[in-house]
């Protein structure tokens, strides 16, 4: 009896203490989350009044990390923090992750973050912003960065540097303008890197992919998802049925999302560092 009564006790006593302690938890994460928004957009709007080219400091991505532009690191924010373009799934606790591209490094912090143990290679043509990637990830494991542009071959190209994240292999397009430095920089092969599987390959070599992938024709099976952002230049072949089909031949399905729409394509097309269309294009296995 006195078992029974006890039970009966702690069912009618034990809901209000719980939905009290639950209601006053609520709260203070509901602060937390509020303070921690209301910081983010500060931050957003401190980053907007930066001009371009400004080398800065961001805590926007959840830790410090140097940047040679505001308004790259924004986008960056938007795409891969906030919408988290390249999240995927894995069932490995070291998934092998390849960053074509990876500028100061920000999607290895995203990555890092869902996956601590992954083995990541990176890499950076532009030897300024290389050296702040090297700053920005000395603390991560298993991070290989390589200070180098990707092509069908190993050796030296020219490169057209614009100190953000639009630089590209001047044989694409000689467009040398003030904002422009021709340098040469060493170029590495993706084939070399694909001879064993990768969870996701990060393809943004501002307009070099298709060659590039090309090269990497008979690896593709490796590579279970990836990301590139496809890019055609003013004046040249634009090649999109020569690269969807490398991927539709390679077995990934494909998801795409435009980057540069035109209200009025007919008439005008946004034309950005001698491009007219940059394309996020997403393939992945089913």
């Amino acid at each position: 009896m006195l078992i029974s009564t006890f039970k009966k006790f702690t069912i009618l006593a034990t809901p209000p203490i719980l939905l009290n302690i639950f209601r006053k938890s609520k709260f203070i994460f509901a602060t937390r989350e509020a303070d921690t928004d209301i910081e983010i957009n500060q931050e957003i709007k401190r980053l907007r009044s930066i001009p371009r080219k400004i080398k800065c400091e961001t805590n926007l991505l959840g830790q410090k990390i140097i940047s040679v532009d505001a308004a790259s690191v924004l986008q960056v924010y938007n795409c891969f923090f906030k919408q988290e373009y390249c999240k995927f799934t894995t069932d490995l606790q070291t998934p092998r992750i390849i960053d074509c591209g990876a500028n100061i490094g920000a999607t290895i912090y995203y990555w890092k973050k869902i996956f601590p143990d992954a083995e990541i290679i990176a890499f950076e043509p532009d030897p300024e912003i290389f050296d702040l990637l090297s700053i920005n990830c000395k603390e991560f494991s298993s991070t290989t960065l390589i200070q180098a542009g990707l092509w069908t071959f190993e050796g030296e190209l020219e490169f057209l540097a614009n100190g953000t994240d639009g630089g590209h292999i001047a044989e694409l397009a000689e467009e040398v303008t003030e904002d422009k430095e021709k340098i040469t920089i060493p170029v590495k092969r993706l084939h070399d890197y694909l001879q064993q599987p990768c969870s996701m390959l990060k393809v943004d070599i501002e307009g070099a992919e298709l060659e590039v992938l090309l090269d990497c024709k008979d690896l593709l099976h490796n590579v279970e998802n990836m990301f590139v952002e496809y890019h055609s230049f003013i004046d040249k072949p634009q090649n999109l049925g020569k690269f969807f089909s490398l991927l539709e031949d390679a077995g990934f399905r494909i998801h795409v999302l435009d980057e540069s729409t035109a209200q009025q394509p007919f008439i005008s097309r946004p034309v950005y560092n001698a491009k007219d269309l940059r394309l996020d294009v997403f393939a992945f296995r089913e």
